[in-house]
């Protein structure tokens, strides 16, 4: 509430990048308005309030570093060449959001702000032929039936827990605290947690609530 485009689909996502490449907590969270986006948008112009983040999470295990940037207000990311159209030229993109993940060897693309039907850029109708076997958990009856399966105990906890949503949730109002600062956020982490220190600091930087709204004072103590 009050966190912009970001906020608002942000959780949506950024779950896929979150999730599939178990990224955690960012080192850096920054503003990416410099970058020229002339080629991408054509005739069109951007909003207003169009932004740009850049989160930088750092490499862990096999995994290198990575970046992810999250484009809102009519900003478009550069497409892979392989995503354009042969007869337009043009990149093949829904105008409905989503997230493209590009890798080495290929380029995963979903074409809305859900991950509901993801696919490979390059072969992929003869890649998913010869998919490998499911080995996570699907859910049972969506979100809602999931939590009320896991207050039974039918299930363990529903696939949407607070173990990975609050961090999810975290990351993406770090953009938020960014964008309102215009300034880069470096992120201080104690193991696999946010420091205590750095979210005062946080808490006490982000001004004054919006009318009406009440800040508790001891609301990161209590968490």
């Amino acid at each position: 509430f009050g966190l912009g485009g970001l906020g608002d689909i942000g959780c949506h996502t950024l779950d896929i990048p979150m999730y599939a490449m178990q990224l955690g907590y960012p080192e850096r969270v920054s503003m990416a308005d410099d970058m020229d986006f002339a080629q991408e948008m054509g005739a069109k112009k951007p909003k207003d309030e169009a932004a740009t983040y850049l989160y930088e999470f750092p490499a862990a295990g096999n995994r290198p570093p990575v970046k992810v940037y999250w484009y809102e207000g009519g900003r478009l990311p550069k497409f892979p060449e392989e995503m354009n159209d042969p007869q337009t030229g043009k990149p093949k993109f829904e105008g409905a959001g989503g997230c493209i993940m590009i890798g080495d060897k290929n380029t995963l693309y979903s074409p809305s702000m859900r991950p509901t039907s993801p696919s490979l850029v390059k072969n992929w109708q003869e890649l998913r032929r010869n998919l490998p076997e499911k080995t996570i958990p699907r859910a049972i009856g969506g979100p809602v039936r999931e939590v009320i399966g896991a207050i039974r105990g039918e299930i363990e906890k529903p696939g949407s827990n607070f173990d990975y949503a609050v961090p999810l949730t975290e990351v993406v109002i770090l953009g938020t605290i960014a964008n309102r600062s215009q300034k880069g956020v470096g992120i201080q982490r104690q193991g696999n947690e946010l420091q205590g220190s750095f979210l005062e600091r946080i808490h006490q930087g982000a001004g004054p609530p919006g009318l009406g709204v009440r800040r508790g004072s001891d609301l990161i103590r209590a968490a």
